[in-house]
């Protein structure tokens, strides 16, 4: 039981990046904090990002962006 909340409480600074293109010059951390911080006028603080899944041609793969907070990631979810 305690495998499952750490589990949930870890998955809770997590959200989910769909439609953004990979990269070409900048990391992902580096654009999300720059597509964040112009939309929403905040900066956020980005544990690590990674994409899922394997890479094909003609489709952009989901990016996951780990905050350091649960507050910041429902922040940026419900904004």
């Amino acid at each position: 039981m305690y495998v499952d909340n750490q589990r949930r409480s870890d998955r809770a600074t997590n959200i989910i990046v769909s439609g953004l293109p990979a990269p070409s010059v900048n990391p992902d951390k580096a654009i999300v904090i720059d597509v964040l911080q112009r939309e929403l006028k905040e900066v956020p603080d980005i544990v690590y990002t990674k994409r899922l899944g394997r890479p094909v041609v003609g489709r952009v793969q989901p990016l996951l962006v780990v905050l350091k907070t649960a507050a910041q990631a429902n922040y940026f979810i419900n904004s």
